[in-house]
């Protein structure tokens, strides 16, 4: 049998997209941040937590402050509308940038849709 070495992932400069959010490790992953973005819409406890554990103790007014910016950029719904605005931004972002900043020239039919199955 065939062994294959470990990988190795350094995401921390980069943004990460979970794609086949319809069955699997996908779904799994896509329902676990919908649970974690609505507690933490919802449970201030958490940012006092955060606020102590991982920003070092930060002046409370401070951690409300990045609580309260989260909370305004955070998307907790994903609607026919959200996918509209992001189809937009795409086509913005290829008007200023093009296939070669991108990557792709498209946004392949079927990557965004309102339905889940399993």
């Amino acid at each position: 049998m065939a062994r294959h070495a470990a990988m190795s992932f350094d995401f921390k400069e980069h943004v990460v997209l979970v794609t086949g959010a319809g069955a699997g490790i996908g779904q799994a992953i896509a329902r676990a941040f919908h649970e974690v973005a609505h507690f933490m819409t919802k449970d201030d406890r958490i940012w006092d937590e955060l606020g102590q554990v991982m920003m070092g103790g930060a002046d409370r007014a401070l951690v409300h402050a990045i609580r309260d910016g989260w909370r305004r950029m955070v998307m907790t719904e994903w609607t026919p509308e959200t996918i509209r605005g992001i189809e937009q931004l795409f086509h913005e972002l290829l008007a200023v940038g093009g296939k070669e900043v991108l990557g792709v020239d498209r946004i392949p039919p079927g990557t965004f849709t309102t339905s889940v199955s399993g």
